[in-house]
């Protein structure tokens, strides 16, 4: 604004400024927005006869940016306790394992892993190298995956407060084989009770021979057995796992 008459005297005021910004006489508009959308904003001239013109115009303030930061990797001696934390806020969390679907889903287990639920997860006797999951829900059931945050078991080191073997042998043996009958051939187990332990897993037909067989030197907490079976005639089979004090067997359908 200029005036003729009375140049240098006019007394501006400003109206409708987004929250964050204020307008400092005698005519600066300073501040960092805080809320983003499209403000109508007027500005006031006033002359030392109280002559007044105006002039409005429109503030656009966009949404900040924001950078997603990948969880870091962190390296532990084995049988350390290891926490990790979801970097996304939700109002409900599950935890996975090595990957992201049902059978890498992560339970409750007070000597394995404790929060599985929770936002923050508690690997009570870390042994093997792994990735990590978490998915976030919101309040309208939308959910993400924070990931993968990856533990890299030092087997050079074993944290002093260890869990025993013995100690770790005490969890029951289970194992859960989802689906059942199999679907388009492939066979996928989580076996839980086994961790830091050897592990074996064999399938065997009717007639008691083995079709399919693996051993794990030291098995994860929730070790999944994972086969392809589509070469294999349709039928019945039984899958058996084995550590040195536990054995478990499932009957598996294969269908036509």
């Amino acid at each position: 604004f200029t005036d003729a008459e009375t140049p240098g005297s006019l007394t501006l005021s400003v109206s409708g400024l987004p929250a964050g910004l204020n307008f400092v006489p005698p005519a600066t508009i300073s501040g960092t927005p805080s809320v983003s959308g499209v403000s109508s904003v007027t500005v006031k001239a006033t002359d030392p006869g109280s002559l007044t013109a105006g002039n409005t115009f429109s503030i656009t303030v966009s949404p900040a940016s924001v950078v997603v930061v990948p969880p870091g990797s962190q390296t532990a001696c084995r049988s350390s306790v290891v926490v990790l934390n979801a970097t996304t806020t939700g109002v409900r969390y599950e935890w996975y394992k090595n990957g992201t679907s049902a059978p890498f889903k992560l339970t409750e287990i007070a000597s394995i892993q404790k929060g599985t639920a929770t936002s923050s997860l508690t690997v009570v006797s870390v042994q093997t190298t792994a990735s990590y999951y978490v998915k976030v829900f919101q309040a309208n059931n939308s959910f993400t995956f924070d990931g993968p945050f990856v533990v890299t078991v030092n087997y050079g080191c074993t944290a002093p407060a260890r869990v025993a073997a013995s100690e770790v042998a005490e969890v029951p043996l289970t194992m859960t084989l989802t689906p059942n009958p199999l679907v388009d051939g492939q066979l996928r187990a989580v076996v839980r009770g086994a961790a830091g332990q050897a592990l074996s897993a064999e399938l065997v037909d009717v007639s008691g021979r083995t079709v399919k067989a693996q051993v794990w030197p030291v098995a994860d907490a929730e070790q999944v057995v994972a086969w392809d079976v589509t070469a294999r005639p349709s039928g019945m089979y039984i899958l058996r796992v084995q550590t040195g004090k536990q054995r478990q067997a499932l009957k598996v359908v294969k269908p036509d």
